[in-house]
């Protein structure tokens, strides 16, 4: 969860921050949907802005809510919770 913070070159990590930073200046870009993403995602991303102009807090609080929800899968679904959860946290 805090690698998704901390990575500046991965392959979808420019295009999340250009969408960030374009967001912030122009709201009118979620209307356009030139990039074909949900407006709710880019209505996110707009009121994100006025908390960090930084896109790290995006990649962060998406890698939180998509573990979170790992969690709760495992939690409610496997018999061994404890062994289901060390093998996500170190084969992920």
């Amino acid at each position: 969860m805090f690698v998704s913070t901390m990575r500046y070159g991965f392959i979808d990590t420019y295009a999340y921050k250009y969408l960030y930073q374009e967001v912030r200046f122009n709201p009118t870009f979620i209307t356009k949907g030139l990039w074909h993403i949900e407006a709710g995602w880019l209505y996110v991303m707009y009121f994100l802005n006025f908390i960090s102009a930084s896109p790290k807090l995006m990649l962060f609080l998406s890698a939180l809510v998509i573990v979170g929800a790992y969690v709760k899968i495992i939690k409610d679904y496997s018999a061994d919770v404890i062994v289901s959860l060390f093998l996500f946290f170190c084969l992920s």
